[in-house]
């Protein structure tokens, strides 16, 4: 009989740590013990540091404040960590978290359980988050478009949530999936269940929602090698190869083909895979114009894919002979 370790342990890395510490947070949260200001990333206090270090009179003076301020550089990984809702709808967001973030990770996901590739992605998407709020805030503050304050928020933890909706339902566009236990919905309209869903709540989560989509397609993008808005153009990416002509994505009511920017697989670096101590060669790059070979070394099973693929190539290979030809005659 499995144990609470064994499922504990059945859950993808990425996503295990992710939920218990976000779990943690919120226990903690709720009985006062820490406080989410602490560890929460603030775009506007990252110009006025920016600014306060810039500003140095000397170079001395300049490192002092450079390492006075990367004191904080932790708020950039724990921004991600507190989930903005109240109540049990707390917990409902983790759920959803947690769900879409195995699902990619699981090894019948996206990511086909490869640790550091999903580590690298749930990083370079985190990033471009913090990257978006960044510039917006900018144009907020600097350039006084004021009324963007009015709708834009914060919450990290939901933003990487919608990302994560959104590229999982590029992978799986024609899979059916229950919104909210009350009704089952194609993965391809998720988002719009998931927008539907924020309005509702408030114009700060359907910020976040669109963020987090915008940052998903923006990794799809770098992950088929594509320009973003051109690979939305029809036939932009050539005419010969059927899978260069997909802009959108719709074949017909009932199937969803892969759109130009949903092709292609993108690795994590070298040095990641190094410091995980994990093997390099479990998955390959690949692009929307380059597919990827197989992997030399398989995650399930460990061969190795040339020596599955010699036992194929015997086992039902043909002698060369026709029926009715000169050695069938020869024997007769």
């Amino acid at each position: 009989m499995a144990t609470i370790k064994d499922h504990l342990l059945g859950i993808p890395p990425v996503t295990r740590f992710f939920t218990s510490v976000t779990l943690i947070t919120v226990l903690f949260r709720l009985l006062h013990w820490i406080s989410p200001m602490e560890y929460h990333f603030f775009a506007s206090q990252f110009w006025y540091d920016l600014e306060y270090v810039l500003n140095a009179d000397t170079w001395s003076e300049y490192v002092w404040r450079l390492l006075e301020n990367s004191k904080t550089f932790y708020k950039f990984f724990t921004t991600f960590f507190f989930p903005v809702e109240g109540g049990p709808f707390v917990f409902m967001s983790m759920y959803s978290f947690y769900l879409y973030s195995s699902k990619l990770e699981g090894r019948t996901g996206k990511f086909k359980g490869n640790f550091p590739d999903y580590l690298w992605f749930i990083l370079l998407c985190g990033a471009m988050l913090i990257g978006v709020e960044v510039v917006v805030n900018y144009f907020e503050e600097h350039l006084m478009f004021t009324q963007l304050s009015e709708w834009t928020g914060e919450a990290y933890y939901r933003k990487l949530q919608a990302c994560l909706i959104y590229v999982w339902l590029r992978y799986l566009k024609s899979s059916n999936v229950d919104f909210l236990g009350i009704f089952r919905v194609r993965s391809y309209y998720l988002p719009l269940c998931h927008l539907a869903l924020a309005v509702v709540d408030s114009r700060l989560a359907v910020w976040d929602a669109i963020v987090g989509y915008f940052v998903g397609y923006i990794y799809l993008c770098i992950q088929s090698d594509t320009l973003p808005f051109y690979n939305l153009i029809p036939r932009v990416y050539g005419r010969d190869d059927p899978r260069l002509n997909r802009t959108l994505g719709l074949a017909t009511a009932i199937d969803f083909i892969p759109a130009i920017f949903d092709l292609g697989y993108l690795k994590a670096p070298r040095f990641l895979y190094s410091i995980l101590g994990y093997p390099y060669n479990t998955s390959k790059r690949s692009t929307a114009f380059k597919n990827a070979p197989e992997p030399s070394v398989k995650l399930m099973d460990g061969f190795s894919s040339s020596f599955l693929n010699r036992g194929a190539e015997n086992t039902f290979r043909g002698t060369g002979h026709r029926l009715g030809g000169a050695s069938d005659k020869k024997n007769d």
